[in-house]
């Protein structure tokens, strides 16, 4: 990290270039810090911040499986922003051109995850860790 023009930058390693420490950008790099972590996910299957097909609008990470299908959608909220019915809109909008089979919603304090199955999302206790997903891919 450093200081530049009263900010705190950061250096991303999957976009490869500095970025201002927003709130929402902390959880996202916290987020992005798990799943290579502790949950194994390998950094070249994680894409961040990238459009959502055929929209104007951008997904804030996206996990793949070993055969490049979108597998889990994370949508990051500033701390202190609730985790409501609009943010788990949202995520399911940008889900409808994804078509993730688990959904991930986080303001760095609360979680929440979802599969979707044909009934709809279900609402999990805990993400599945990258093993267990790409069993099911």
């Amino acid at each position: 990290m450093r200081a530049e023009g009263g900010q705190t930058l950061y250096f991303d390693v999957l976009r490869r270039k500095w970025l201002v420490l927003s709130p929402e950008e902390w959880v996202r790099q916290h987020v992005l810090f798990w799943l290579m972590a502790q949950s194994g996910w390998p950094a070249e299957l994680l894409t961040v911040e990238r459009s959502v097909r055929g929209s104007n609008t951008r997904s804030d990470v996206v996990a793949y499986n070993r055969l490049g299908r979108a597998t889990l959608l994370v949508e990051c909220k500033a701390p202190g922003l609730p985790l409501d019915e609009e943010t788990a809109r949202q995520a399911i909008q940008y889900n409808q051109k994804l078509n993730c089979p688990f959904l991930w919603l986080s303001n760095g304090l609360v979680h929440r995850v979802f599969r979707m199955s044909d009934a709809g999302y279900q609402k999990l206790d805990a993400l599945p860790g990258f093993e267990e997903m790409n069993e099911n891919a």
